[in-house]
């Protein structure tokens, strides 16, 4: 029964583990995707016209954004929640195994594992002065005050940087706890 156990937890750690590279993949790709193709399209939205001055490529940007918003904010709790699946189903397969914390790949899944929940919930905790920054450069955008929305936008550009980090050092983690728990 304890074999058993055990492959049940490896094999919940490993799903949970690739769908948090997948939910940190997915939206990225989706990103690339919108944010080159909208601007192209000559899109209109009339409540930007006066920030956009009439450059349909800014207005694709603004569309492209909104169009993401909500992937991006589910991914980021998605994210979240598998990573501590994922840790749960280790943290079962080390006990299932006994000594499995004394060898060094299954160190190095834990290091990755305590890496990437916490990236993941350090983006939690940000997500809401990420929104807050988004939506400040909106409001201006949406009222036409071009330089307080281009100083909203930069606040809302150096978070969404160290989002990207944050996205980015959840990946590596995941794909690290694969790797060593497989090991």
């Amino acid at each position: 029964m304890q074999r058993r156990s055990s492959i049940g937890g490896a094999v919940l750690f490993f799903v949970a583990a690739a769908l948090v590279c997948v939910s940190i993949a997915a939206p990225g790709v989706a990103a690339i995707g919108a944010f080159r193709s909208l601007p192209t399209l000559g899109l209109e939205l009339p409540a930007y016209r006066a920030y956009a001055a009439g450059d349909s490529a800014v207005m694709g940007r603004v569309a492209a954004g909104f169009v993401l918003e909500d992937l991006f904010r589910v991914t980021t709790w998605t994210s979240t929640l598998l990573a501590v699946i994922a840790g749960a189903a280790w943290i079962g397969m080390a006990i299932s195994a006994g000594d499995a914390v004394r060898r060094w790949p299954s160190r190095i899944a834990l290091v990755a594992l305590l890496v990437l929940i916490g990236a993941a919930g350090l983006a939690n905790l940000e997500e809401p002065s990420f929104s807050s920054a988004l939506a400040e450069y909106r409001a201006h955008a949406r009222e036409g005050r071009r330089a307080e929305a281009d100083d909203a936008k930069a606040r809302f550009d150096e978070m969404h940087r160290r989002a990207e980090a944050q996205r980015q050092a959840q990946f590596g983690a995941a794909l690290l706890a694969i790797a060593s728990g497989a090991a």
